[in-house]
């Protein structure tokens, strides 16, 4: 019973959403626990930096897209313009229907 205890205070498992951390004794340095904390920060911060890259690589593909749907919607706005122009044209000179 006694060993069982003592092994359960010096093998105690800590999970964390980005890392399992095994704590082999209670009586562990501090520095040791400070680096084990740098080491989950550190992996953290790669994970973000990747995703913050993936990000702006969309973002300024979207940008891209968007340039490219502005200049064709105004390349049709004044093909349609021309269009309503030389239909209103047609329209002046063109003859009724009874001539």
């Amino acid at each position: 019973m006694k060993q069982t205890a003592t092994n359960s205070l010096l093998n105690a498992t800590y999970i964390n959403h980005w890392k399992v951390v095994v704590c082999e004794s209670k009586e562990r340095d501090n520095s040791s626990m400070y680096e084990d904390e740098l080491d989950r920060l550190e992996i953290r911060i790669s994970y973000l930096e990747k995703q913050n890259e993936e990000l702006n690589e969309v973002v300024i593909e979207q940008g891209k897209t968007i340039t490219h749907l502005m200049v064709q919607m105004e390349e049709m706005k004044k093909k349609v313009k021309d269009l309503m122009d030389v239909t209103a044209d047609e329209r002046a000179n063109r003859k009724p229907p009874h001539y």
